[in-house]
């Protein structure tokens, strides 16, 4: 089976990346949605996440940690979590149509509201939950 991949970013205030596709994705179009992509030829999943967090909004990342895999559009979906620094300062959109950090309630709120659903921000709602119980 095919893999993919995406991040759960964390600035230094706690507050969750999301970014808004475009209409040239064929997948999730114009939803909001973790940073990732496909592994390409010769990479592992974390070279991807390095590469594609770098490509869509210029942050460097180190430390990944491993949270979920779930199946989606006949791919197996890695999702790793990190947190960065001075993230603000560094932020710039190099694909889609947005790149916004939300705070706990307000993403929850943007999730609730939204007139779709797709793994990726299921995922990131499971995330705060297990890290509220913990």
């Amino acid at each position: 089976m095919l893999k993919g991949s995406g991040i759960i970013l964390q600035n230094e205030k706690g507050e969750f990346l999301l970014h808004l596709r475009d209409d040239k994705t064929p997948i999730l179009t114009n939803q909001w949605c973790l940073i990732g992509g496909g592994i390409e030829k010769g990479e592992d999943i974390k070279k991807t996440l390095k590469r594609e967090v770098k490509e869509e909004a210029n942050l460097d990342i180190e430390e990944l940690k491993f949270f979920k895999k779930f199946p989606f559009n006949n791919k197996d979906i890695f999702i790793f979590s990190t947190k960065v620094n001075n993230s603000e300062n560094k932020l710039k959109i190099g694909e889609g149509k947005k790149l916004k950090f939300f705070n706990e309630k307000d993403l929850i709120s943007l999730i609730e509201s939204l007139n779709y659903s797709n793994p990726y921000l299921k995922t990131i709602k499971e995330f705060i939950d297990l890290n509220k119980r913990s």
